[in-house]
């Protein structure tokens, strides 16, 4: 990753968490008067999502920054598809997501609290010259203690004071933009990543585990969104198989009913990702600009109220997803097929490469089944509902196949001189 993709990375996850804590707290006072659902896997799952995320993009953990090696890489996927499980399947293990996102938060915002007072590279050097960094240096401290404070309240959330600990969240909104704010005014040579990435390109050969992993940003969210995909699709023939051969519970727990409003949510976050760091939405690849960062943040919101409080936006988000998926595959199909209706094609080899050839298919294949998944939200019993999980784990699985084609070009590719 580029110093500057790192750096609007990092400022999007910010917005996307601060967006995540104002809707919550929002929601929260709705919740305390009994008006609402309230879902806390879904609030808890989509923050460990969030976390794994960054791993896997960043090498940014809770904890602070790191090498992003295979390994690590490996746990942020663990931790993301775990955080996607409890989105999923609401209540299923309610205890494990509370008590992960508490000891993360708390833990996390003490030990990054810590390295910002007594690493020589942060406060220290920041205070001492002022201006943009003096303010970076606030906006982190409050960041990291209210981060602790609210890991410290998610150990035992009191649901009699529910609209106290909204109106904490709403602080740590408040705060999460203003560090956002903050690091945009940061020039990226002085940013808190720059010492990071600078070692990381001098780093000697190690063995594959902890070797670093290169791993662009649209592959790292293309997989995410594939593991969404898989993850449900496969959830759903489990679930689907197991009361035929007899199963109704496990380790005496009734088998749960997945979520589609959690896989509907995620995937309006995926969204939002990928339009505020890359420009790149169903419809196309846009500038980025403050335009396509309200968009973005319009669709987080309306994921992560999906999430935490579900059936409020149900008919909503079916219908503009369905109408999304839909434009997008017809779009994809016709930016393939449509030049050679028109007999305006370019000259091509006789002979294509046979990976640009299997990631032709594969595309194509995918488009195809977004539009039946758009068609299938639209007008629900236009697919059978049978087909839908083998579907839904097929398209995941060709997300997984393009993240694949993709690295084998990229490896095919001569290094720079």
């Amino acid at each position: 990753m580029t110093k500057d993709s790192d750096r609007a990375l990092e400022i999007v996850s910010l917005m996307i968490f601060g967006t995540f804590m104002l809707v919550f707290g929002v929601l929260l006072f709705k919740i305390q008067d009994g008006a609402l659902p309230y879902n806390s896997n879904g609030a808890y799952g989509l923050s460990l999502v969030l976390q794994g995320f960054l791993i896997v993009a960043m090498g940014r953990t809770p904890f602070g920054d790191f090498r992003r090696s295979w390994a690590l890489v490996l746990v942020g996927a663990g931790v993301a598809i775990f955080g996607m499980s409890a989105c999923l399947l609401p209540g299923f293990f309610p205890h494990v997501p509370r008590l992960l996102t508490a000891v993360i938060l708390l833990v996390g915002g003490l030990t990054l609290m810590v390295q910002l007072l007594i690493s020589e590279n942060k406060a220290l050097l920041w205070t001492s010259i002022g201006g943009a960094l003096l303010n970076l240096t606030i906006a982190c401290a409050l960041v990291y203690a209210l981060t602790a404070f609210v890991g410290l309240m998610t150990f035992d959330p009191d649901v009699a004071s529910l609209r106290s600990t909204a109106l904490i969240l709403l602080i740590y909104a408040a705060s999460l933009f203003y560090l956002a704010f903050s690091l945009r005014l940061i020039p990226i040579a002085d940013s808190p990543q720059g010492a990071r990435l600078a070692s990381e390109a001098e780093a000697m050969e190690r063995p594959a585990p902890l070797s670093d992993a290169s791993l662009p940003l649209p592959l790292a969210l293309l997989i995410l969104q594939a593991t969404l995909l898989t993850l449900f699709g496969s959830l759903l023939i489990i679930l689907i198989l197991l009361p035929l051969s007899g199963v109704r519970e496990i380790a005496g727990v009734p088998l749960p009913s997945p979520s589609g409003e959690g896989n509907l949510g995620l995937m309006l976050v995926v969204m939002a990702l990928n339009a505020m760091t890359l420009g790149s939405t169903p419809l196309g690849q846009f500038k980025l600009s403050p335009f396509i960062t309200i968009i973005g943040l319009a669709f987080a919101a309306m994921g992560i109220v999906s999430l935490i409080a579900p059936g409020l936006l149900t008919g909503v988000i079916s219908l503009l997803l369905g109408l999304i998926n839909i434009l997008q595959g017809m779009m994809g199909l016709a930016r393939r097929f449509l030049p050679t209706l028109l007999g305006k094609t370019t000259p091509t080899p006789a002979i294509l490469p046979p990976e640009l050839q299997k990631l032709e298919s594969t595309q194509i294949a995918v488009n195809g089944l977004i539009i039946v998944f758009g068609a299938s939200m639209l007008l629900p019993g236009a697919v059978p509902g049978i087909l839908m999980p083998p579907l839904v784990f097929a398209l995941g699985l060709l997300l997984f196949r393009i993240v694949a084609i993709q690295l084998e070009l990229s490896a095919l590719q001569p290094a720079p001189a």
